[in-house]
């Protein structure tokens, strides 16, 4: 029986660099709990999609950041209600449209994101640019 120790010497710094990897993430969620759960809470369930409390939290702080509305934690409170309902309408209204097949061709888009800046003195690209950040 031989030893391939060239593959050897290969796995061992990697099974080192995974486990330091998932050390690190270990001592993440415990230093920063509450932010490692809400990242993975789930706040509402639309057929078979979620919406994670990260994705009402980047909403709420989009809406208080491009209004007139301050940014306090009992205005984020008071407002999550109101964008969760939003939210399961815009999933189920999308949902909707997938089923029927409709499309939006991009330059509409284009055109409705300038008219809802316009409309809410929100700097220009902002709100392409939030919708095409990931989510959760």
């Amino acid at each position: 029986m031989s030893l391939n120790l060239s593959a050897v010497c290969i796995r061992q710094p990697m099974v080192r660099l995974i486990a330091a990897t998932l050390a690190a993430l270990l001592l993440a969620a415990e230093t920063f709990p509450s932010a490692a759960q809400d990242a993975i809470r789930i706040v509402a369930v639309v057929n078979d999609e979620m919406i994670s409390g990260f994705d009402l939290d980047q909403r709420i702080r989009l809406i208080t950041g491009g209004g007139n509305l301050p940014n306090s934690a009992e205005q984020r409170k008071r407002l999550a209600t109101q964008v969760l309902r939003s939210m399961i309408d815009e999933r189920l209204q999308l949902q909707e449209a997938k089923r029927l097949n409709i499309r939006v061709e991009p330059k509409g888009l284009e055109e409705a994101y300038a008219r809802i800046e316009q409309q809410k003195h929100v700097p220009s690209g902002q709100l392409a640019g939030a919708a095409e950040s990931p989510r959760g």
